[in-house]
Order: structure tokens, then sequence, then C-alpha cells
């Protein structure tokens, strides 16, 4: 797997892939999120609350399509697959395709 220097340009990149757009109202603190959770995983600090009250309020393909884009991250930064930050990053995903 090729090493991901910038984040928030993989992460945008794999959302156009999927015509996923992030409203211009919504982006600057998914660009905020994108910086932290970088962070979170780069030094193995993932959120650890319970996401189920959270997921029940998400599309399942939202869910889906924030564990397909985050895997590669996990990977990269050896980090187990975070219910938590999948949830999280899919809130947003939901936002732009017009739910919640």
């Amino acid at each position: 797997m090729e090493r991901i220097e910038n984040v928030q340009e993989y992460i945008d990149h794999s959302l156009a892939e999927k015509d996923i757009v992030v409203p211009e109202e919504f982006r600057p603190v998914f660009e905020n999120h994108v910086n932290v959770l970088s962070r979170r995983l780069e030094n193995d600090e993932c959120v650890n609350e319970d996401p189920s009250e959270l997921e029940k309020q998400l599309s399942t393909d939202s869910i889906e399509t924030s564990k397909e884009i985050l895997k590669p991250l996990f990977l990269q930064f050896g980090v187990e697959e975070n219910r938590s930050e999948i949830a999280l990053f899919a809130l947003y995903i939901n936002l732009a395709k017009g739910g919640m």
C-alpha cells in the first residue's frame, strides 16, 4: 500500500471518487475534523466512546463508505479499526448526502 502523505487530500479525493461533496457551510468543521482525526490516528488516541446511538442516526451506506475510506488510514497508522472514528466520519458523509 502506498503511504498517504496528505490525509486531507486523500479523503477529499476518496469522497470525490464517490461523488460525495461536503457542503461549503460544513467545510471548515469537516477539515478540522480530518486534521484532528489524523493526529488521533498518528498518536493512537482514537475516540473510544460507544457509537451505537450515533450509528442509529446514520445510513448504513454512510457507515460503510466511512469504513472503506478510513481503512487505509487505520492500516497506515497501525491502529485497530475504530467504530467511533468510523461513525464520526460517517456523520459528515451523511450530511454531504443530505441526511440527518
